[in-house]
């Protein structure tokens, strides 16, 4: 039989093994000041859960001008960019997995709507190309960019800016 070590990090040596060492799991006890209270480190905020942080309706709400609404819009700089957002947002607007009680899940999921389905509502999303392109430029300043992969993005923060082409 053969003679067998152990050693405190890699564990048994031994023949059969690939490498003379089988691997044994370490366990580590910490101990804690209070064991049922986590440590929480400084100047990072506690993690909460994004159901907790949004707005819900009140079920008894009849007025809808006291609703908090969230104000949000979209720019894009083409047609086609607008109807693929209304495209995926109508598609997050039909699944039924998506709890619309929120306020603003539920404005998402009716911001696909324009004048031609609805008439009386203003959609959020804008076709402006010129606003579009201000905003590109106020979110990375940075003048150099390169393509890689049918992308844009930034040379100095690594930023994907647009897609140049795309793959069918």
């Amino acid at each position: 039989m053969p003679v067998q070590t152990v050693h405190p990090f890699l564990g048994k040596r031994n023949k059969f093994s690939a490498n003379g060492v089988i691997p044994t799991q370490i366990h580590a006890t910490i101990k804690m000041k209070n064991p049922r209270k986590p440590q929480v480190t400084k100047n990072i905020p506690k993690w909460v859960a994004p159901e907790k942080r949004m707005r819900r309706y009140r079920k008894n709400a009849s007025d809808s001008s006291k609703i908090p609404f969230v104000k949000f819009r979209i720019v894009v700089p083409t047609e086609e960019d607008r109807k693929q957002i209304q495209a995926a947002l109508e598609y997050f607007h039909d699944n039924r997995h998506i709890d619309t009680d929120f306020i603003p899940v539920n404005q998402l999921a009716h911001a696909y709507l324009d004048k031609e389905r609805e008439p009386k509502y203003i959609s959020p999303i804008i076709v402006d190309s010129d606003q579009f392109h201000h905003l590109e430029q106020a979110t990375c300043p940075h003048p150099e960019t390169y393509i890689q992969g049918g992308i844009k993005y930034c040379k100095e923060c690594w930023k994907a800016l647009e897609v140049t082409s795309h793959r069918d």
